[in-house]
């Protein structure tokens, strides 16, 4: 899964500012794309680890992130949350139930 993202509030910019060598974020959708500066419970709890491959600064400031999903992830615990969410997540393993012929 391949994915980009605009983002320009201020808690994103720092996150993706201090990506250091380790290019890995969670990346969560919001339940209410209104809320300005979410809070963990504006947010689902189920999401993608991703790794970021390519940042490019607009002229407004804000950032066009380009990402690659890994696998997906659960939130089990918001463990900072300023400057930007930090978050403790468990991999969700897909249970494929083995395909009964007909």
């Amino acid at each position: 899964m391949r994915c980009c993202a605009d983002r320009g509030t201020r808690k994103f910019v720092q996150l993706i500012n201090s990506l250091g060598e380790d290019k890995t974020i969670v990346v969560v959708a919001q339940r209410e794309a209104r809320v300005d500066t979410p809070q963990p419970t504006d947010l689902f709890a189920v999401g993608s680890l991703a790794v970021v491959h390519k940042v490019v600064r607009m002229p407004n400031q804000s950032l066009f992130v380009f990402a690659e999903g890994l696998e997906r992830v659960k939130v089990t615990e918001y463990t900072q949350l300023t400057p930007f969410m930090h978050a403790t997540v468990e991999s969700i393993r897909k249970c494929l139930s083995p395909r009964i012929p007909r």
